[in-house]
């Protein structure tokens, strides 16, 4: 919809001498290659060097940074050697030359951060003054993709933490990793992809992600506790010695270990292992070829051990099996066929049977997605949900829409997000229910819409058109006398307002009193009061009493079928409940039609005293469905242990149509025509920037179907105002005028595009004069 960068996409500069090679495994292969190359280099040669290398190339760490190979993960493995190296030859050009190669590790910025503290660390250990110096260089040579991240921090930092799918899933990244923080997993530098499982395509099972290394490890696990002795006895050493770049590398050492001992409850360090490990490993290798320094002729014993202790490796278990997939040509084909089509346009893919955004291919292949990489156009997957908002609210409204088969909602949710084109792919697969895609009944659905056309088929992949109501060219459209609608709400799954009125101003006018009713977040997201709803019947219930008491890693569950329960009516369900210790209940609603989760979320947490009462609405959904399974899942991941008490619930039908169509109108409702101007031209030269020539006959609004933020800027309009609950708007006076719209935070990289140009200027201009 349209989200400011939460990832660092520009640090990518650093790898686009690499993009002329179309062979993505050489790119790993060759980082593979250079990581232990720095650290012989680092050790200065010869037979430590070479056994330190080795200790680098073969230990568990370097096996799960390649086993789900990702560019950022192997740019650090391969440079932060050479980066420590660079310190201390003090050489300033070296440096800047290996901060920009090393800048891909900062696509997940906190990566490129915790190594850049464990560098600056070891410089000031090193030689405090120089250890300035190299923090002004990296922070210079960085500042492009720098200064956005920090703005983003301060923006917009709680947008991720906050979605439905981190709320879902971070306590068991959380949960897996206090797991592994302990001193014999971090002495093999093993973490939580140890627990880690996938989709079996053969068997049609989920089986463990590394159970050949498991099998290997239970005899040479020794092996791998005999290196890291090695390398203790190596900082010992360096200690005792007096030795100043071992003293600078124990600081590292201190570092590294805390952070994989210490397991931080956050969405930001919820993988310690990914942004501590490295620094890890490349400490051990040092300390590992210190020690190994006077062995002498017995170097070969240690290069068998380290052999055999990775064995697996070397048959064809670095990378796993299951990244090496071949895309069916008929993606490619849809590629190209997008390619001549306008980029400003969006495309809805389909089916949405998961909230998580992990997708299973038919063809081998299950992870978060790779569509996008091939469009031009933006693609309104469920992987980009946490980015922002306005992405999760439109998965909520488009599958309410489809579950419910409600035509009229399902094209005025297309038409209020400025859907252009539906992307249905069939070769997508539901390991657990095939009904969940709802494939069938979405081609019955768009067969019935006479603005919805099939436009092409790529095997298995079909592409429909939407003909908007509204006439927008590159996300912008122009409207007099829109009308106003509130209140605003922040998360719903409904927007009876723009049901009712089509495009509007949020503000006065008509008011909803029951705007929202929406509870597929946690319940401190509510923004209704249950008490005031009004139950028309009570349909079932149970008094439970019961504690479930949840450890190792198990699942205790209870659940409730109610067969004969109408999909055409709508429900509030009350549960009554208290978490006495661990994770709450894990609450779900099963349609028992189309084998899918409905509503799932957590009840909540820490009322060891009391029990809560936890409200949820389930509206109406398709009207010939018949059946709800209610279910409450007690889960220990990890270490956990979860301890939560049932008291009961019930199930009251209410009248949900009735609540959520109630406006109280204000005194000029409904007078006023809405009339939208087509005479108006775009130029949409890149993300940040809007050319509008308009002509408007009377004052308009000027909308932007981009996410509202207020750092949008305009030039020729007035009153920055929020449009459908989601989008940008502004006012323009009538008669021919230019509107500029900028993205004002985009500054920030060309001014650090300018420092880095700058650096780079000075070093030529410093060799031409010397």
């Amino acid at each position: 919809m349209g989200a400011v960068a939460v990832q660092a996409q520009a640090s990518e500069l650093g790898r686009l001498w690499y993009l002329w090679i179309p062979f993505r495994y050489g790119y790993f292969w060759l980082m593979l290659v250079l990581g232990p190359l720095g650290i012989y280099k680092l050790l200065g040669g010869k037979v430590r060097g070479f056994l330190g290398g080795l200790f680098y190339l073969l230990n568990l760490g370097t096996l799960q940074h390649f086993y789900l190979p990702q560019e950022l993960f192997a740019t650090a493995y391969a440079f932060l050697p050479w980066l420590f190296w660079a310190i201390l030859t003090k050489k300033t050009k070296t440096l800047f030359l290996l901060f920009l190669l090393s800048a891909p590790m900062a696509h997940t910025p906190t990566l490129w951060i915790v190594n850049f503290i464990a560098l600056i660390l070891f410089a000031l250990v090193y030689d405090w003054r120089w250890g300035i110096k190299v923090a002004v260089i990296g922070l210079g040579v960085n500042s492009f993709w720098l200064l956005p991240t920090t703005y983003y921090f301060f923006a917009h930092g709680g947008e991720v933490a906050n979605s439905h799918i981190s709320q879902q899933f971070t306590f068991r990244a959380v949960a897996a990793n206090k797991e592994f923080a302990n001193i014999f997993d971090v002495a093999l530098i093993k973490g939580y992809l140890f627990d880690w499982g996938h989709f079996d395509f053969t068997s049609r099972q989920f089986t463990d992600l590394f159970s050949v290394w498991k099998n290997h490890l239970e005899w040479a696990s020794f092996i791998g506790y005999l290196a890291a002795v090695g390398a203790v006895l190596g900082a010992v050493k360096a200690f005792f010695i007096k030795d100043s770049v071992g003293r600078a590398m124990i600081s590292v050492l201190l570092l590294a270990i805390a952070g994989l001992m210490v397991v931080f409850d956050t969405e930001i360090l919820r993988f310690p292992f990914t942004k501590f490990s490295l620094l890890l490993m490349v400490v051990m290798a040092y300390f590992f070829g210190v020690a190994a320094e006077k062995i002498g002729k017995f170097w070969p014993l240690f290069f068998l051990a380290l052999v055999i202790y990775m064995w697996p490796a070397f048959n064809g278990n670095l990378i796993s099996s299951s990244e090496k997939v071949v895309i069916p040509q008929e993606y490619f084909a849809m590629f190209d066929w997008f390619s001549k089509q306008d980029p400003s346009t969006r495309i809805a893919p389909f089916p949405l049977d998961s909230i998580y955004g992990w997708v299973y291919y038919r063809w081998d292949y299950e992870g978060a997605g790779f569509r996008w990489f091939g469009l031009p156009q933006p693609l309104l997957d469920r992987e980009f949900d946490r980015w922002n908002p306005a992405n999760e609210n439109y998965y909520w409204g488009i599958s309410n829409a489809l579950y419910s088969k409600n035509l009229p909602l399902f094209e005025s949710v297309l038409n209020k997000y400025r859907v252009n084109w539906l992307l249905v792919d069939g070769n997508v697969i539901n390991p657990n229910s095939l009904k969940a895609l709802y494939i069938d009944e979405l081609a019955e659905m768009v067969r019935q819409l006479p603005n919805v056309k099939l436009e092409k088929t790529f095997g298995k992949i079909q592409i429909y058109s939407v003909k908007l109501r509204v006439p927008t060219k590159s996300f912008v459209s122009v409207a007099q006398n829109l009308p106003e609608i509130g209140p605003t709400y922040k998360w719903g799954g409904l927007d009876q307002g723009y049901f009712d009125h089509g495009d509007y101003i949020n503000g006065g006018g008509t008011n909803y009193p029951y705007r929202t009713l929406f509870t597929g977040r946690s319940q401190a997201d509510l923004e209704f009061d249950p008490v005031k709803i009004p139950p028309l019947e009570k349909i079932a219930g149970a008094q439970v009493n019961k504690t479930l008491n949840t450890s190792g890693r198990k699942t205790d569950s209870l659940s409730w079928n109610y067969p004969s329960l109408s999909h055409r009516e709508g429900y509030l369900i009350t549960v009554e409940a208290r978490n006495i210790q661990g994770k709450p209940f894990l609450f779900w609603i099963e349609d028992l039609n189309s084998r899918r989760a409905v509503l799932e979320t957590y009840l909540s947490k820490n009322s060891y005293f009391e029990f809560q009462i936890s409200s949820f609405v389930l509206p109406p959904m398709e009207p010939d469905g018949l059946g709800y399974s209610i279910h409450l899942d007690n889960i220990s991941v990890g270490k956990e242990t979860a301890i939560n008490e049932i008291k009961g619930f019930e199930i009251n039908k209410i009248d949900y149509w009735g609540l959520v169509t109630q406006q109280d109108s204000g005194s000029d409702a409904g007078t006023k025509s809405v009339f939208w101007n087509d005479n108006f031209q775009v130029d949409h030269p890149n993300p940040a920037l809007y050319k509008i020539d308009v002509n408007a006959p009377g004052k308009s609004t000027l909308i932007l179907a981009q996410s509202y933020d207020p750092d949008w800027v305009a030039f020729g309009a007035t009153k920055h105002k929020l449009i459908n609950n989601w989008a940008n708007g502004w006012e323009v006076e009538s008669g021919p005028r230019v509107v500029y719209l900028f993205f004002w935070p985009q500054l920030l990289e060309f001014f650090g595009l300018g420092i880095l140009g700058s650096g780079v200027g000075g070093l030529f201009l410093k060799k031409k004069i010397s």
